[in-house]
């Protein structure tokens, strides 16, 4: 379902030895979440009301 985006636990421990080596504090191994990350962390209150209206539209649905 995943196909290529998957990482394999070998890529992802590589990725984790070299972030603790460099002394990182947040270590993400897949380079999609990298992105949103660093926007929610940038942008707080922007990516919060985002995810309130993402939560609205699937209670919504929910609802019926």
């Amino acid at each position: 379902m995943l196909g290529a985006s998957v990482l394999d636990p070998e890529e992802v421990a590589d990725e984790v030895m070299k972030g603790l080596a460099d002394g990182r504090f947040l270590i993400l191994p897949h380079a999609e979440v990298r992105g949103p990350c660093a926007y929610r962390a940038t942008d707080t209150d922007r990516w919060l009301r985002g995810m309130r209206r993402l939560r609205r539209r699937i209670d919504e649905v929910a609802a019926g």
